[in-house]
């Protein structure tokens, strides 16, 4: 039985996957519905790229086999590599890994009898109490790979993954991406739209929004709006909780539109997270980080948003429910579409973090409050696209702290440094911090003049609400944030 596996283990290396075709399809259009002829389409990961139609049209059809691994393995790459078995799934299939020791018996096995389109990681590291070899059989459709894995030899960390689980047993299948790939679309007097894709064979359709004036993405602080598809008609959403379809799942969010409502005038919109196990009542009950009485009070009405996470933390799936949401509100209610804002607090500056640096072409400036760096999901590598960013930290925070390691760069100094150099500011040898008396904000200087970086820290903890003595108690948190969307 050793024999045979050992055989059929060498034989598998040389299996070439099964030829599948890829067909991502679509049509690029405006936000009045126009077509839009000539636009760039770039599949990031397969490096294919091809034009639109007259029709604004495009497709872009071809082989698996020509595959070229990148940042994970695509579909036909199953690889095992420092004890952890990774493989995407370009199309909805079987899935099933199996475990045999060196006399060929059945360790154990898992699997989906229908897996869904993602990135899957399987960590051995720790799993198996043994010095000697396992053999190790994933199949994932027509696809069957075989490998030699000796325990001892990897004792990585891996299994402490927080990754959630799918199938049983001591050996846990887990998808760390529901995204196999991302659709770039690109047009000479639009915004770039990036789309993260779900599988090889589907239809997406994009609209791009046209760029601000001054030959710049976003036309100087102060630039025209510039209206949203939904401009002109009848509201096509109404206040209150709503359902929307996001990455194969229900998912939900409330939104607030303003109650004289103009049809006509283009609004800006704040994307607002909640912490870490809350919900998007629970952001409604604040005012939306009482942004809302803010624009009450300065008779500038504004469109919130806030969604709900599934479970309680927000992931990467999270990044196509903001478009999901974005692009429906866009096409239904009148937005102007270069002053997206968002942010939250916690958990919830984490994932404006997250957003922040994914989508500088959707949102025009984010406010993370106490956000973190680490514990969250963040593209790899990072862009380094400039964005409009704020942040508050308190120096008692220990939840989302200041510095939470150094030697990885972890902690709200990091973000703060990370944005700063990538709007071209000059970041400070020692970036002050509050010591004494009211809050302490500083801006950078020398950012671009469309991406203003402001870090302010004050004497506190783990909060989104502090007021300077002498205030009132005032809170000064949704002053500041006010203060720095409202100068676009």
């Amino acid at each position: 039985m050793n024999k045979w596996i050992m055989t059929c283990y060498c034989l598998s290396m040389g299996l070439a996957a099964n030829a599948q075709t890829i067909n991502v399809r679509g049509k690029i259009s405006d936000g009045t519905g126009k077509a839009i002829a000539g636009a760039t389409v770039l599949v990031v990961k397969l490096a294919s790229q091809t034009t639109s139609g007259a029709d604004g049209s495009f497709s872009i059809t071809k082989a698996s086999s020509i595959f070229n691994p990148s940042a994970f393995p695509l579909d036909g790459q199953i690889t095992l590599d420092n004890g952890a078995l990774e493989f995407s799934v370009a199309y909805s299939a079987p899935v099933k890994i199996e475990f045999f020791d060196v006399k060929g018996n059945l360790v154990e096995k898992q699997g989906m009898d229908k897996a869904s389109t993602g990135v899957y990681r399987l960590s051995l590291a720790g799993k198996f109490h043994t010095e000697k070899l396992i053999i190790v059989k994933a199949t994932v459709g027509n696809q069957v790979r075989m490998f030699r894995y000796f325990p001892s030899l990897n004792a990585s960390g891996l299994e402490n993954s927080s990754f959630q689980n799918i199938g049983s047993g001591r050996v846990l299948l887990a998808k760390v991406a529901a995204t196999v790939d991302t659709l770039k679309v690109s047009a000479t007097g639009y915004l770039t739209s990036s789309v993260l894709l779900n599988g090889y064979d589907t239809t997406v359709n994009v609209t791009l929004e046209t760029s601000g004036g001054n030959g710049t993405a976003w036309g100087g602080l102060k630039n025209p709006a510039v209206k949203t598809a939904g401009c002109g008609k009848a509201a096509g959403i109404t206040n209150g909780k709503k359902t929307i379809t996001s990455s194969g799942s229900q998912r939900t969010y409330i939104i607030d539109i303003p109650t004289k409502y103009n049809m006509n005038k283009a609004y800006r919109l704040f994307y607002c997270s909640h912490w870490i196990g809350s919900t998007s009542e629970a952001v409604q009950s604040q005012d939306y980080y009482f942004l809302k009485p803010l624009a009450n009070a300065a008779n500038d009405s504004a469109i919130f948003i806030a969604p709900q996470s599934v479970g309680s933390t927000w992931q990467e799936n999270d990044h196509q429910l903001f478009n999901d949401i974005l692009e429906y509100a866009k096409a239904n209610l009148c937005i102007d579409s270069t002053r997206v804002f968002a942010t939250g607090f916690s958990f919830g500056g984490m994932i404006t973090y997250s957003l922040s640096t994914v989508h500088q072409k959707q949102i025009r400036a984010a406010v993370g409050i106490a956000p973190a760096n680490y514990n969250i999901w963040l593209p790899s590598p990072i862009p380094h696209d400039p964005i409009a960013w704020m942040q508050t930290t308190g120096v008692n925070d220990n939840t989302c702290p200041w510095i939470n390691n150094g030697s990885t760069t972890q902690g709200s100094k990091f973000i703060a440094i990370n944005r700063g150099t990538d709007n071209g500011c000059t970041i400070p040898a020692t970036i002050p911090k509050w010591s004494t008396g009211a809050h302490l904000c500083v801006d950078f200087d020398g950012c671009k003049p469309e991406y203003p970086t402001k870090v302010c820290t004050f004497n506190g903890d783990h909060t989104n609400v502090n007021s300077d003595p002498n205030t009132n108690n005032v809170n000064w948190i949704p002053q500041e944030s006010w203060k720095f969307f409202t100068q676009f």
